[in-house]
């Protein structure tokens, strides 16, 4: 299986066996987990698996508390300022969804089941399992291991709660139709499916729809650029991320062009 299969086959698990990953499955989840991809090369994003996913749990709020044998997670290192230079706010949490979801897909790839977390987790108390590097913080989860009682991937035909495609691309040319299917059905939180595409000209306009859930909306749209990028390589189309002067448009946040 391909990362371009996976986009299709992977469904998020809700309910995880007790079952714990052997120790060598466990060592190959360290080892995917050392090489992670963030969509801003200047944000360093790192995984950390915790093996121990029982002690892990009780951090985790109630209201949204995924019971899973082994959890990942995701932190993120800002650029460090120079002497003298202002603190200004960084968006990253679509730089930790960038990374998280081609992990997510590899984890699939292993027959594993993973799904996300939000960030609505106890971070101070992450520090009892994980050692930080100085100016590191904790931002989201990951829940890993097997499912219970249903199966890890959806079924041929299976119907996927997800809105048409005439819903989030508009008048967009025939090249981007495979790719942006690839982003339709993508994970987003509460299913919220923020994105929107624009054909303007020589260039693709992705927009984000306002929420407020801002950091989890952002994180939403580092999921879907990573399954972008992943269809313009199985489909070899050149592509690069580039931000230009473009407005805003009514409840939509204007977040990067594709070129």
């Amino acid at each position: 299986m391909q990362l371009y299969d996976a986009i299709f086959y992977r469904k998020s698990i809700k309910k995880y066996s007790t079952k714990r990953l052997s120790i060598n499955m466990f060592e190959e989840v360290r080892t995917l987990c050392e090489d992670v991809d963030s969509l801003n090369k200047e944000i360093k994003i790192k995984a950390y698996p915790i093996l121990k996913g029982d002690s892990l749990k009780f951090i985790i709020k109630k209201r949204n508390r995924l019971v899973a044998p082994h959890y990942i997670v995701l932190t993120v290192k800002l650029p460090e300022l120079e002497e003298g230079e202002e603190e200004a706010p960084i968006r990253y949490f679509d730089s930790v969804g960038f990374a998280g979801e081609e992990l997510i897909l590899k984890l699939t790839e292993m027959g594993l089941a993973a799904s996300w977390i939000d960030d609505n987790f106890n971070k101070e108390s992450v520090l009892d399992f994980v050692h930080l590097e100085e100016n590191e913080k904790p931002v989201v989860l990951i829940a890993l291991g097997f499912p219970e009682g249903n199966s890890l991937f959806r079924k041929e035909n299976e119907n996927i709660d997800r809105k048409p495609m005439k819903k989030i691309a508009k008048k967009v040319d025939e090249k981007w139709t495979n790719i942006i299917e690839c982003v339709r059905i993508a994970p987003s939180y509460k299913n919220s499916q923020p994105w929107r595409f624009y054909q303007n000209n020589g260039s693709l306009d992705i927009y984000m729809k306002k929420d407020s859930s801002e950091n989890m909306n952002q994180l939403n749209m580092g999921i879907a650029l990573k399954h972008f990028e992943i269809g313009c390589k199985y489909h070899n189309i050149d592509f690069k991320y580039v931000k230009l002067d473009v407005k805003d448009k009514l409840r939509k946040e204007y977040y990067i062009s594709v070129v």
